[in-house]
């Protein structure tokens, strides 16, 4: 893995901590734990309102807007940011996100088990699930045909964001055969 070092045990550590950290948390937020006979299993999570909002209060600059800009472009932000309407700003905003941050666990969840293309011919051209559609693209080259070939792909395939854009599947249809 990279920037992790084995010692001479054989015992894996990072030369970063903050790396180390954001891996185990991606793992056991959006990776299955154990396979079980209804489905994959997921290591529990909960959203804990005191973090949550210490990442609102930590963000708010950016996240709360004073007259269509952020509240960090005011020249006054230090002190409208002590006021006690930003702090209720804060507090609602932390709430509302609470759903929100459990809907895109899930949506991760869901995202990362799909498998990746790697090659473009096998996967997409050739593949009999697309055969139509890239067909259909080829007589036409009409936008609606190519947006079809996206929304199949992106929702079959988990796409690294350099292959995530309408540019990239129209180059891979008119290049490869």
């Amino acid at each position: 893995m990279p920037e992790f070092q084995v010692d001479a045990k054989g015992y894996v550590y990072p030369q970063t901590q903050p790396y180390y950290t954001n891996s185990l948390d991606f793992i056991q937020l959006f990776l299955p734990s154990k396979k079980t006979p209804a489905g994959w299993e997921y290591f529990q999570y909960e959203v804990n309102q005191d973090m949550l909002l210490e990442a609102v209060h930590n963000y708010s600059g950016q996240l709360l807007y004073v007259n269509n800009k952020p509240l960090s472009s005011h020249p006054n932000y230090v002190i409208l940011s002590k006021l006690p309407e930003t702090k209720k700003a804060e507090t609602q905003l932390s709430a509302s996100l609470e759903p929100k941050v459990m809907e895109m666990v899930e949506q991760v969840r869901q995202e990362v088990q799909k498998p990746r293309v790697w090659d473009w011919r096998t996967d997409v051209i050739r593949h009999p699930s697309f055969t139509k559609l890239v067909s259909e693209y080829r007589k036409t080259k009409s936008q609606k045909a190519l947006n079809q070939v996206y929304q199949s792909v992106k929702g079959r395939y988990n796409l690294f964001d350099r292959q995530d854009s309408l540019q990239v599947i129209k180059s891979v249809l008119d290049h490869i055969r």
